[in-house]
C-alpha cells in the first residue's frame, strides 16, 4: 500500500472516528454543568491528573477562562486540586468520587449503546475488532 493510500484510509478512518465521538458525547452531557465544564471533566476522565496549564492546552481554551471553570466544578465538588509535587506553584487537577461517579453514570449510557452497536457482531469479529483496536493503539497512537 503506498503512503498516500494509507493517508487517505487514515483521514477517513479519523473522521468516521470523530463523527462516532461526537455521538457518544451526546450521551456524556449532565444537566449539573455547561458544555465547556463537561468538556473539562471528559479530559480529566481520560487523562486522570493533569495540570491547569494541560487542561487549558488539551481544550485549547485560555488559562483565565479555564481556571474559572475549574473553580466552579470545584464548587460543585466534581473535581479537586493537590499541589504539584515538582512545582508547588501549580496545581494538579483530578475528578472528585462525586465526578468519577458521575462520569462512570453517563459512560454507563455510552456502553448501553455500544453493546446495542456491536451486538451483531460474532465472538470472532468482535475479537478482530478488538485486536485492530490494539494495533491501532500500539502503532499509532502510542507514538504520538
Amino acid at each position: 500500500m503506498s503512503k498516500t493510500t494509507l493517508f487517505k484510509n487514515f483521514t477517513t478512518f479519523v473522521n468516521l472516528i470523530y463523527g462516532f465521538t461526537e455521538n457518544i458525547k451526546k450521551d456524556l452531557k449532565s444537566d449539573l454543568v455547561t458544555p465547556q465544564q463537561n468538556e473539562i471533566l471528559l479530559c480529566l476522565n481520560a487523562n486522570h491528573e493533569i495540570s491547569v496549564s494541560e487542561v487549558s492546552g488539551i481544550l485549547d481554551l485560555n488559562l483565565p477562562n479555564t481556571s474559572r471553570e475549574l473553580k466552579k466544578l470545584t464548587e460543585l465538588e466534581l473535581i479537586k486540586k493537590k499541589p504539584d509535587p515538582k512545582d508547588k506553584r501549580k496545581s494538579i487537577i483530578m475528578l472528585s468520587d462525586k465526578g468519577r461517579m458521575m462520569m462512570a453514570e453517563l459512560f454507563s449510557v455510552v456502553e448501553k449503546d455500544f453493546d446495542n452497536t456491536f451486538a451483531k457482531l460474532s465472538e470472532d469479529e468482535a475479537l478482530e475488532l478488538e485486536k485492530a483496536f490494539q494495533l491501532i493503539e500500539d502503532k499509532l497512537i502510542n507514538k504520538m
